[in-house]
């Protein structure tokens, strides 16, 4: 169900979802781009190019993520100062 005036954090988790989910299980380039090199290249090869994607999309986000709660608690923990 939806509140009225559309007020309901569902998109915003959504868009999240799928912002990290695209990034892993995909689909568009990586997709239509692996069928045409599926001829040329063997199949551990392909594996091993998705597998290296994977890890640095999880690097990508885990340092990000990193980031963000250095900036979060600095800023808390300036709140907290007293001078």
């Amino acid at each position: 169900m939806v509140k009225q005036g559309m007020r309901t954090p569902v998109p915003l988790a959504f868009t999240l979802k799928q912002m990290v989910e695209s990034v892993m299980l995909g689909g568009g380039v990586w997709t239509t781009f692996v069928l045409a090199i599926t001829h040329k290249f063997t199949p551990w090869i392909i594996a091993a190019i998705s597998g290296s994607v994977v890890v640095c999309s999880i690097t990508a986000i885990a340092e990000l993520f990193e980031f963000v709660i250095k900036i979060l608690f600095g800023f808390l923990f300036s709140l907290t100062r007293i001078y």
